[in-house]
This record gives structure tokens, sequence and C-alpha cells, in this order.
């Protein structure tokens, strides 16, 4: 039943879904090992930009090891997370729902 947000803005029974997610940095290819590495994600629907939508980052290293961290898309549909760049390959990507966007592959070298 459609109703009234807090924003003022009308809530309509219809539940989101992502149709382009797209990660960034898509070029970047290497980062210094155990820095601080910022990745952004943008959630266009069907209707535009996502706003408060979950967005979930998961990674895998090169050696098999996962991990995963949740962020809310702001109302430009964009999503930030900071990491700490391990050593080694790993391959990043986010997740709205099932939808799943680009990979993006990171080499953390040494100093």
């Amino acid at each position: 039943m459609p109703g009234l947000r807090p924003s003022g803005r009308l809530e309509t029974a219809l539940a989101f879904e992502a149709d382009v997610i797209t990660l960034d940095p898509i070029l970047l290819g290497t980062a210094l090992a155990g820095a601080p590495l910022i990745l952004t994600v943008v959630v266009e629907g069907h209707h535009g930009l996502a706003e408060s939508q979950p967005a979930r980052l998961r990674w895998e290293t090169a050696a098999g090891e996962t991990g995963e961290t949740q962020a809310v898309t702001d109302a430009l549909g964009v999503a930030s997370f900071t990491v700490t760049a391990p050593a080694g390959d790993v391959s990043y990507t986010v997740w709205v729902g099932d939808l799943s966007s680009n990979g993006v592959r990171i080499t953390g070298v040494p100093l």
C-alpha cells in the first residue's frame, strides 16, 4: 500500500530492482599493499539512480580468501567502500539483490 516516506515522497508498493551496477575504479590495476583503497559503486534502476539501497562489496583473493562489507546508496545512487589493499591479486564485485556489478581486479604491491 503506498504511503508517505519520512522524506515526504510517495512510497510505491513496487520493490526496487537494480538494472546497472557500475564499480570503480575500473582502470586501477595496482595499489600499495596496506594502503586504504576507496571503491565506489553507482546503482541505477528502472527509473533512474537508486537511493537508499543496500549494496554488498564482496572480494576474493588469489589465495581463495573471501570477505564482504555493506554500504547504503545515497541520493545519487552512489555508495563508497574503504578497504585495505592486501598484497597480491584481489577481485571485487558489488551486489544489489541478485544483480552483480562489473568486476574490478587490483593487485596490491609492496612498498
